[in-house]
């Protein structure tokens, strides 16, 4: 069995590359781990090292409801490209956000694209917190235990070539209060609201915004 772990990540160093590393330690040496950093000066020898490869895996951070502008342009260039079909496929979406909803989409782009190039879509597992991962350590996360758990599922499911349980995203769902969620939020906006100032970011409404506040006042 041969594969090929593809790392999506503007960041050579964050969560994604973690996970990519913890995947190759544990399917062995027939595992090859690229980042999408490197494939641009390496195309050649990126494409031959993916035709080789039986199964695929993607890690993608989500980054506002989608994958990377970097890392969809590789997996267009990838598609052009003339390899063979029924590859098994599998994904990892990790993001800042706890719950598994707000980054089902960048699975869901993997899927779309798998089977637009004819590949066999296997599934894929959602990790929350990226954030607090920050590339060090799974440990980090207060749901740590039930996401390395899950993770191993997911390695056993590439090692036999089965499809991933539907429902092990939710496994590895952070479970918090609602409270606790409105909090993180407020503090992520924060965070952010800081960052578009330090760099004089215009931070101007949203025009339907605009209108739906509009719209409740009446």
């Amino acid at each position: 069995m041969s594969i090929l772990i593809l790392n999506l990540s503007p960041r050579r160093l964050g969560t994604s590359a973690l996970l990519g590393r913890l995947m190759q330690e544990q399917l062995g040496e027939q595992t090859q781990l690229w980042s999408s950093l490197d494939i641009e000066a390496a195309w050649d020898s990126f494409l031959e090292a993916a035709g080789l490869a039986d199964t695929w895996i993607f890690i993608t951070p989500c980054y506002v409801n989608a994958i990377p502008g970097d890392a969809v342009e590789v997996l267009a260039k990838l598609h052009q490209a003339e390899l063979s079909r029924n590859k098994y496929v599998y994904a990892i979406a990790q993001g800042g956000m706890p719950y598994t909803h707000t980054h089902h989409c960048c699975i869901g782009n993997i899927e779309l694209f798998a089977k637009a190039m004819q590949q066999r879509w296997m599934g894929g597992l959602i990790i929350g917190g990226g954030a607090i991962i920050d590339g060090v350590t799974l440990k980090r996360l207060p749901n740590a235990v039930p996401v390395e758990h899950c993770l191993q599922k997911l390695i056993a499911c590439i090692q036999h070539k089965t499809e991933v349980d539907s429902l092990l995203s939710k496994q590895a769902e952070m479970k918090i209060q609602g409270f606790v969620a409105r909090l993180m939020c407020l503090k992520m906006n924060h965070t952010i609201h800081k960052q578009q100032k330090k760099i004089k970011a215009d931070r101007h409404i949203c025009f339907y915004a605009k209108e739906e506040k509009h719209a409740r006042k009446g």
